[in-house]
């Protein structure tokens, strides 16, 4: 996140702190180009990245803010073919933090199998949807991992949204109470989680949850959650 040390007046250049050089690299930014930075009061606004490289100008506030109000994690198990690209660049419009890709046991095997790992794709692609839809934030695309590798790193105050139609409640019901939440949602594959993912996500403390009466697919479900969400910000 390109972050300013001060609250900035429109028309007026703003001097960038020299940490904001990585997130200028991230960005891939280079004079002329329109940013969104976020002020010290932690407002978003849109500014235009001067000669100089160095500074600023702002010109528009943006309101609501372009983040969600907490961490918002995707983790989508690998579908096959081309679909992981275009789940990645629209939970980035979503407004999804981070997305992880998952390795499931009922994962696509294949000529695009879960093992290749295109990390370094779908990240230009996240690029490429943080600049179209105004994200003050690239979201990183972690390379693939496994379910034993996220409960080893999970944070404890994160809450899991996992996506099943078995005992599950309407999301609707809960989107409301948990925007403010750091909450990751886990996707299952085509052929659904197999009877042990399942036992170890419920042990964790999963909360199963479903997006409406209709059975959605592998590349939907997930954005189905994301959006929800994001109605419910203000």
């Amino acid at each position: 996140m390109i972050r300013l040390l001060e609250t900035p007046v429109p028309g007026v250049e703003s001097v960038l702190p020299i940490a904001t050089a990585a997130a200028l690299d991230i960005w891939r930014a280079r004079p002329g180009d329109i940013l969104t930075v976020c002020a010290a009061d932690g407002t978003f606004h849109r500014g235009r990245l001067l000669d100089n490289g160095a500074q600023v100008r702002v010109f528009e506030p943006l309101i609501p803010a372009p983040e969600p109000p907490a961490p918002r994690r995707l983790i989508q198990c690998l579908p096959n073919r081309e679909r992981m690209r275009w789940i990645v660049e629209k939970a980035v419009e979503f407004g999804a933090t981070e997305l992880i890709p998952l390795a499931c046991d009922k994962a696509y095997v294949g000529e695009q199998a879960p093992k290749q790992d295109k990390s370094a794709t779908w990240s230009r692609v996240a690029l490429e949807a943080a600049r179209q839809c105004r994200r003050a934030t690239v979201p990183p695309v972690r390379t693939p991992q496994t379910l034993a590798d996220l409960l080893a790193a999970r944070d404890a105050d994160e809450i899991w949204f996992m996506l099943d139609r078995d005992e599950s409640q309407p999301l609707g019901v809960l989107a409301a109470d948990l925007r403010h939440q750091p909450l990751s949602i886990l996707v299952g594959p085509e052929g659904g989680w197999s009877v042990e993912e399942r036992a170890v996500l419920r042990a964790a403390g999963a909360v199963t949850v479903r997006v409406g009466a209709r059975v959605l697919r592998t590349e939907s479900a997930g954005l189905a959650v994301l959006a929800t969400l994001a109605a419910f910000e203000t």
